[in-house]
């Protein structure tokens, strides 16, 4: 539970800390590499799962929140081949365009 605790503070104050000038300026972004983990459970990686969630959701909600400031807040979620990854194939979500 700490990892993802760690994980969680430092998105959120990473972005809070770079959003801030960007917000001034009225322009800029920051990209969040999300995973296709969002979309879906993993059997044995609740939490691993549930962080990729929670980087997801926080750029979208960051997302609206900001949209008409001129700063963008763009996920892009993306299938990473790993060794579990080759075990079961990755659903893939609808809109995303993935990546090796």
């Amino acid at each position: 539970m700490i990892e993802v605790n760690v994980a969680a503070d430092a998105y959120t104050l990473l972005t809070a800390l770079l959003a801030a000038r960007m917000l001034e300026r009225r322009r800029g972004g920051i990209l969040n590499v999300a995973s296709t983990a969002a979309f879906q459970p993993g059997p044995n990686s609740a939490v691993y799962y549930a962080t990729k969630a929670y980087v997801l959701s926080f750029t979208e909600a960051l997302a609206e929140e900001v949209r008409r400031s001129g700063v963008r807040f763009p996920a892009w979620p993306r299938v990473r081949r790993t060794r579990g990854s080759r075990r079961r194939p990755a659903r893939r979500a609808a809109g995303c365009s993935g990546g090796a």
